[in-house]
Parts: C-alpha cells; structure tokens; sequence
C-alpha cells in the first residue's frame, strides 16, 4: 500500500451535532471492513510482537518521506481523536464501562503523541520550504486550531474531567481517568515543542495573517467552524463520507503497518539535525516505546463496537476476531 512512501486519503465518518447533547456523535455507516482486515490486523501485530531481522537501509527521496510522514501522521491522529470520541459516547451511553472507555482514551491519546513526533521528524529545512507553504497555498492562516475532531475531543474531554469532580475518590474510572489526563497533557506538551522545534520563534500561520491585513481579509479568519475544518480535512485528505468504525480501524492499521516498517528502515536521528528542545525531557519516552504504544492502541482498536449502533455494527467484531 504504501510501499513507495506516497499518501492515500482517508475516509472519515461525518460529524452530528445533538441539541440535546453539546458533544454530539459521528454518524457510522453499517458496513464491514474489507476482506483482509483481519490479516493486515495480524500483520501489525506480529511486527510488534515478533522478532526480526533489521531492514536494509533505505534511500528514499527525502521530500516524499517526510511528505508521507506529516501527512500520515496527522491522518492516524485524526483517526485517534474519532475513535476516542466515539468511545466515550459508548461510555455516556453505557454501552461499555466508564474505565474501559477510558483505558482506551488513553492508548489513542498515546498513539496521537508518537504521531506528532513521527509526523514532525521532517528536517527544519524541508518542513520551510515544502510543507509550511503547502499549507499557505491551501489557506494563508492554516492552523492546527482548525482541526474539527480534535475541538470534539478536546469538549467530551472537559465533560469528562467536569463529571469526575463529583465523583467519589474510590469511583472505579478515578485511576483510570488520571491516566487520559497524563496522556492529555504529554500531547499537548509534545505538541509544543515540536512547535518551537519547527518554527522557532516564529509566529504561526494564523497570527502572521492576523497580523497582515493585506495577506487575508479579517473575515476570512473568522469563518464557521465546518469551513475551516474543511480545509483542514482537505489538506490532510480526509474525505468525509459513509464509512463504519470497522473501515476506519482499517484504514488505521493498513497505515500503522507503513509507520512501523518507515521507522525500522530509515529511522530517525533523534540527537542530530531532528533534535528537539528539551526532546529527552518530554518526547524521548514516548519515542522510545512507540511500538508498544501502537500495541496498546491495537488492542484498544480490536474488537470494535460504535457507540450509535451496538446491534446492527456487532459484526464488526467478527471481521478482527483473529487478529
């Protein structure tokens, strides 16, 4: 699939918002995943858990692999956030417990950070000349802010934390939730300096148009949240459209298997020209267990019932069963 490092859209599934409900759900479609989903399943699993020989270096062209990296990593992150959101539907619902929603929150949360360092390993040259005006070309004040399912995690996230001020200390989901909040936080840390890392002191694409009132009219910065998150779904090649959380999980792990297979032949070189401010203090674990990170949020993936429908989706298990 992804053999010659080139990028592939994902389908994601739309967004309703719930009068009733601030958070609102993702609307799945009923349908399997593809035949071989279970054996891409086992693939990934057996790369993680199985040892093996190291693969021959590779010479790739280094604006295609660090083009794949940004957009794929940014793909499986936007994947991760839908998948936690949509657990914690499940959990709202009662479908599944509060804890087990929320060891799942937590892998996906984990899963989001490797992607950041992963899809951020582009040298500081070819994130300036390549993939920053990619991004103005696509709108001058391309923000990671635009991200819709990233804002939905981050409100069901907020109702969680509101929900266990009221709890007992002794509330099941208590050690489990400090654990989604640990993960929260390693993101939004990673996330910073990956940041500093690739602009520097620079400001971002947003607060240079904000401030250059002959780049982009004031009233563009201003757009409704479905706009901007289009751009950014655009961007990134996202396309939404009528898919179940069993083709999502699919789509998942089909590119978890090119991730894995990229870092074991090409690497990346933590201490040279990719370092990063303060790297070991904050992103040196999370890159040091990455596949066992990609591990947890496999089993977290598998087996899979969406929150909307839990009768008319229950095969969707059976297509994972074996992996």
């Amino acid at each position: 699939m992804h053999t010659k490092w080139t990028t592939q859209s994902i389908a994601l599934p739309p967004f309703q918002t719930d009068p009733a409900n601030e958070a609102g759900h993702y609307v799945w479609a009923h349908a399997m995943p593809p035949a071989d989903a279970a054996l891409h399943a086992r693939q990934l699993r057996a790369m993680l858990t199985t040892p093996c020989e190291a693969l021959p270096p590779g010479s790739p062209d280094p604006e295609q692999l660090y083009w794949f990296r940004w957009i794929t990593g940014h793909q499986i992150s936007l994947a991760a956030w839908i998948l936690a959101v949509d657990v914690m539907a499940q959990a709202n619902r009662g479908s599944i417990s509060m804890g087990e929603a929320q060891a799942r929150c937590t892998a996906w949360l984990r899963l989001y950070s490797f992607m950041l360092i992963y899809a951020s390993s582009t040298t500081v040259e070819i994130y300036q000349n390549l993939i920053r005006p990619a991004m103005m070309k696509a709108h001058p004040a391309f923000s990671a802010t635009w991200a819709s399912d990233y804002i939905h995690l981050k409100r069901n996230l907020r109702n969680w934390f509101q929900q266990a001020a009221a709890w007992p200390q002794q509330h099941e989901a208590k050690a489990q939730l400090a654990g989604v909040k640990a993960a929260y936080l390693e993101s939004t840390q990673i996330h910073g300096k990956i940041g500093k890392r690739l602009i520097g002191n620079a400001a971002s694409l947003l607060k240079l148009a904000r401030n250059d009132s002959e780049l982009i009219e004031a009233s563009e910065l201003d757009e409704p949240e479905t706009d901007v998150g289009q751009i950014y779904d655009d961007f990134f090649m996202a396309v939404r459209s009528q898919t179940s959380c069993g083709q999502l999980v699919h789509q998942t792990i089909t590119r978890l298997i090119a991730v894995v297979a990229d870092c074991r032949q090409h690497g990346f070189d933590l201490s040279g020209p990719n370092a990063m401010p303060d790297f070991a203090d904050v992103c040196q674990p999370c890159w040091e267990q990455r596949e066992p990170i990609i591990l947890a949020a496999l089993d977290a993936m598998l087996p899979w019932t969406p929150a909307t429908d839990s009768t008319t989706n229950a095969n969707h298990d059976d297509a994972f069963a074996t992996a």
